[in-house]
Order: C-alpha cells, then structure tokens, then sequence
C-alpha cells in the first residue's frame, strides 16, 4: 500500500515543532503582558485610593461621566425634527468647547448672550 500523503511522522514533527514555537512565542507575550501590567500598577499606585475617594463622596466609576455625556448629546442632537450627518452632529458638539473659553477670557460676554450655542 502507498503513502499518498508523504511521510506522515515527519509532517506531524514539523506540525508539532510550529505548534510549540507558536505556544512559547505567546507565552513571551503574555510574560511580557504581565510585566506591562504589574508596572502599571506600581506607578499608579499614588492614584489607586479608591477607600478615600469614596469617603469624600466622590465617583470612582465612569457611569457618572457616560450617563452626562449622553445626557448633553441627547439635549443637543435629539430634539423633534432634528436629522444630523455625522460631520454636522460632530460641528454642533464642538461648539460649546469653542465657546466655553470666552466666559473666562471676556467677562462682559454674559451667557444669556451665548445660549444659542
């Protein structure tokens, strides 16, 4: 009977010896991952006083700041009628940042003025 597949143990070496590079070059990875990681943690350590920050009352969870945002784009891109092209909603977002900046700059620029923005 012929092999019609060639030599079969050599294919299996060859594709056990790819499998074991491929497994130590993640591992190096990873290695490298956790080193990435525990760096991290070390250096922002300082940062990482979650018990105080919440005895001052403050938030520690991003929830606060998502549910804001969504507030602030719901009011000034979902009124009634309102269709936007991503270029014109991105425009209408930008412009309180460009605006913000003359409240402290200009004093006599009262916001009753710049409501329309």
């Amino acid at each position: 009977m012929t092999n019609i597949g060639g030599n079969c143990s050599s294919r299996d070496s060859r594709a056990k010896s790819r499998a074991k590079r491929d497994l130590t070059a993640r591992r190096r990875d990873a290695d490298n991952d956790i080193k990435n990681e525990i760096g991290y943690l070390d250096k922002s350590q300082n940062r990482m006083r979650y018990d105080q920050y919440r005895a001052q009352g403050l938030f520690i969870g991003s929830g606060v700041i998502e549910a804001g945002c969504k507030n602030v784009i719901g009011q000034r891109l979902k009124q009634s009628g309102m269709f936007w092209t991503e270029r014109g909603a991105n425009a209408i977002l930008a412009l309180p940042t460009m605006v913000a900046p003359l409240f402290f700059r200009y004093p006599c620029v009262s916001r009753s003025r710049a409501s329309y923005v």
